[in-house]
């Protein structure tokens, strides 16, 4: 799997983001998502304060820009900005701590599909993990991305987020 960097890197490279970034120079780096079951591509966005929007880049093959959208967050939260300094745990790294813990602690919760997201929360930058298992739940951990230290964890069982 590529690293976040190493698709930021060829994003940044690109012939097509550095005309919208000319386009665009208010905005910074807020995510990075990847869905390893269903692409090797990372998509990864970048956020335009004033206009409160975000414009996605999906970095496979070729740079696809998606249409600039809306920002799924409550108001009153900040979107920060994802700090490269502070991304020593790469996404590899990352998976191996949170695929041990959930062998160790939710062993019949096996994975079977994997949502990944790099950004800088209250909490601090983090790797946002979502297990979805075979037992229908949803196991998320949140790693700190510069020691890999795990500052949150739960399992919610996916009937309970309909109500």
């Amino acid at each position: 799997m590529k690293s976040f960097k190493e698709s930021l890197k060829t994003l940044e490279n690109s012939k097509e983001f550095k005309e919208w970034k000319k386009e665009n120079p208010d905005t910074f780096l807020s995510y990075g998502f990847l869905m390893p079951a269903s692409s090797k591509d990372w998509k990864i966005g970048y956020y335009h304060k004033k206009d409160n929007k975000i414009t996605s880049f999906n970095v496979g093959e070729k740079i696809e820009i998606e249409p600039e959208s809306e920002i799924f967050k409550k108001d009153e939260t900040e979107v920060k900005k994802i700090d490269l300094n502070k991304l020593k745990i790469n996404v590899n790294k990352a998976l191996e701590i949170t695929k041990k813990f959930q062998e160790e602690n939710y062993k019949n919760d096996i994975p079977n599909k994997t949502i990944i997201i790099l950004q800088n929360l209250e909490i601090g930058q983090i790797w946002n993990i979502t297990y979805l298992t075979i037992t229908l739940k949803s196991l998320n951990i949140k790693l700190d991305t510069e020691k890999g230290r795990m500052l949150e964890h739960k399992s919610t069982s996916l009937f309970e987020f309909k109500k």
